[in-house]
């Protein structure tokens, strides 16, 4: 069995001129500010700042934050935010961490910045209010921002608390300007003497102390970009991202660079051990990262975030992630429990993880544990679609909305059409889609507006715009919406009323008459049954296979596409619906899901995709700030017998129609955190 290795030091003995080896955090914005430009108010998000580092520390034992600041943030006020930077230091150094600053950034918005009115996020948009640094509008001469460089580097040249300099994020390498303002910034800062290192993006290069290296991709391994210059160091200062639903593989999620970096230890090979800024945000809050670069405005709230640690209340995104990181930056192990599937040996750090075909199940050995909080993250599989169900592509681009930007499989151009329109067939947005030809890209897209001959690209549209086809039954819930289908075949006639359905945002599934042409798109599931004289069905394809887990030699909690329920040896304890809006998306297919449990001696409580609008009432402001509260469990059961005790166990059922994929499976003491660990406190929010 594979185990997830504990790390028995953080500090090593390194060969390069600077040790980053202890530096382990990640990007930090306080949750309730979308960009940099929160540091012109400072005062207003201050409190956030002292809570949030402090959790960051208890839960994830983060030593380290990489903070973004704004040109246009000194010329404002150069002496506020000098003033501001200083008493950051002073949180940071009360709670255990360094920081390091970001001066320039060629990402996103380059024009749109306003310190008057803060930029307000929309839901699905990933990033959208992230302000580059400087400004177009500003970019006239690189001599205006050397004393925003150099007052700031010199009045914390020797302040411990600064863990380095970082002249530019990401300089576009086709802009002249933004590489002469790196190179001049590099000589700006360097003119300081400062203590700490003067670095900058991308890799290594003539202008940064430091190998200054970004990886979104696998495998991570032991030729890996940041130990290419052992003489200098190396620093990931953005260190992948977990495995986003829909997409085609794992973009370096936090376990599997905590193993790389731990089979780098135990190999013994590296010239030096790297420290890391693990999946960009510490929070999970307005920067909207928690979606994917690709996806379109208005999705639901992703199964589990893309990018952040913790939510705004102060619950992990994952307990398993957060135990890990603490064991690796402090050495101690609190796991009972765990099995993350990767191979602690190898610094290639694949992603493997474990498929469950029906009737098969997986086993703990030796745990014993009759009160802990356990966790899984699974993946209902969809089988691939074969080419026959799906249009051949075409060599040409489609032009149109964007959905989701993920990765297809396959080795000919058969394969791979099927593959990346497989994906489009199981989103419910997703209406044609495009490929790479040189690449394993895969868009998936809507609103199509015209197309044209393209080498490099191969698409088509989605000829199998509903989930599946309708059943004879009535489908229960709220009316958005009656109108009439066409069709002469009882495919065709499904198809119409479906896709009606699906064009219509506020439609989840469907009911059409068979003794006329009317058609009803519904919402709110509340329940179906036979009907003689009608068929429906829910607008995209619902997971057809269940998964059990019992946990503590007691419980038995199972989910399916309509209910996640509770049970011991003798009845079923709870059950609650996950068809009706929470979490928002209920069981997504092709992504990874959780499960989480705590057993207690008098109670059990399960959550499942615990989401960011669970805790804040709401997705983007204003709804998010008006009341916060503590990650809710779906079920909240007290229970009169403490549990026996005993190993968990995770079981596919005989009658599945498909695998299911479990990534990792852990138990842990029973603790929460924030808001779930102050009753008194919450009471009073």
């Amino acid at each position: 069995m594979l185990r997830f290795a504990a790390a028995t030091a953080l500090l090593t003995v390194a060969s390069s001129a600077w040790d980053t080896s202890g530096l382990v955090g990640a990007e930090y914005t306080p949750w309730r500010a979308s960009n940099s430009l929160w540091w012109h108010d400072y005062q207003a998000y201050r409190s956030d700042v002292k809570r949030e580092l402090k959790l960051a520390k208890e839960v994830l034992g983060f030593t380290t934050v990489r903070m973004y600041l704004h040109s246009m943030l000194y010329a404002a006020d150069s002496g506020g935010l000098k003033a501001n930077i200083l008493d950051f230091l002073d949180i940071c150094e009360a709670e255990g961490f360094k920081a390091g600053f970001v001066f320039f950034d060629d990402c996103w918005l380059h024009a749109g910045a306003n310190l008057a009115e803060p930029c307000v996020p929309r839901k699905g948009m990933h990033n959208m209010c992230s302000m580059a640094s400087p400004q177009d509008v500003d970019r006239t001469d690189i001599d205006r921002f050397e004393p925003y460089v150099s007052d700031l580097v010199k009045t914390f040249r020797e302040d411990k608390r600064v863990a380095w300099w970082e002249i530019f994020n990401e300089p576009n390498q086709n802009d002249a300007f933004s590489l002469s303002l790196r190179h001049a910034g590099f000589g700006w800062a360097k003119a300081q003497n400062p203590t700490q290192p003067v670095i900058a993006c991308w890799d290594d290069h003539e202008d940064t102390e430091i190998v200054d290296h970004h990886q979104y991709f696998l495998p991570w391994g032991a030729n890996n970009g940041v130990l290419s210059n052992p003489a200098k160091g190396g620093l990931v200062t953005e260190a992948g991202a977990r495995w986003y639903q829909h997409t085609g593989g794992d973009s370096g999620s936090p376990l599997t660079v905590l193993n790389w970096l731990t089979a780098l230890k135990k190999g013994g090979q590296a010239p030096f051990i790297p420290g890391v800024m693990i999946d960009w945000a510490l929070m999970i809050g307005h920067d909207q990262t928690r979606w994917h670069w690709g996806d379109a405005e208005g999705l639901a709230e992703p199964p589990i975030p893309w990018h952040g640690h913790l939510y705004p209340d102060g619950t992990p995104v994952s307990f398993t992630e957060a135990a890990a990181t603490r064991r690796y930056t402090t050495g101690v192990d609190e796991f009972l429990f765990v099995e993350t599937f990767l191979d602690v040996d190898s610094p290639t750090s694949a992603e493997q993880f474990l498929t469950l075909q029906p009737g098969q199940s997986f086993s703990s050995t030796g745990l014993n544990a009759k009160e802990a909080l356990f966790e899984l993250t699974f993946w209902p599989e969809s089988s691939l679609k074969s080419a026959s169900t799906c249009l051949i592509g075409e060599g040409k681009d489609f032009m149109g909305t964007d959905v989701v930007y993920t990765t297809f499989e396959g080795s000919t151009d058969e394969e791979k059409d099927a593959s990346c329109c497989s994906l489009c067939e199981a989103n419910a947005e997703c209406e044609f889609w495009v490929r790479g030809t040189n690449t394993n890209e895969c868009w998936l897209k809507k609103d199509f507006t015209w197309s044209f001959l393209r080498a490099d690209r191969r698409g088509n549209f989605n000829t199998k715009q509903c989930g599946f086809i309708g059943e004879a039954k009535t489908f229960s819930g709220t009316d958005v919406l009656a109108t009439v289908y066409e069709g002469s075949t009882d495919e065709e006639k499904d198809e119409s009323c479906c896709s009606q359905c699906r064009l219509n945002p506020d439609c989840d599934f469907w009911v059409r008459a068979t003794d006329s042409n009317k058609c009803s798109l519904k919402r709110g599931f509340a329940g179906f049954q036979a009907c003689d004289t009608c068929r429906g069905n829910f607008k995209h394809k619902l997971w057809s296979s269940e998964l059990l887990f019992n946990v503590a030699g007691t419980y038995d909690v199972s989910i399916d596409s309509y209910d996640l329920k509770l049970s011991d040896s003798k009845k079923e304890l709870a059950s609650v619906p996950v068809l009706q809006g929470i979490p928002e998306g209920g069981v997504v297919m092709d992504s990874w899901n959780m499960l989480r449990v705590l057993v207690q001696r008098d109670r059990v409580q399960v959550w499942f995709n615990p989401q960011f609008n669970d805790v804040t009432g709401g997705s983007v402001p204003p709804q998010d700030e008006q009341s916060m509260k503590a990650m809710p469990p779906r079920i909240d059961m007290p229970v009169s017998t403490p549990a026996t005790g005993g190993d968990l166990m995770i079981l596919a059922p005989d009658g599945n129609k498909g695998n299911v994929r479990v990534d990792y499976v852990s138990a842990l003491p029973p603790k929460l955190y924030g808001l779930a660990a102050e009753p008194l406190l919450q009471s009073l929010i």
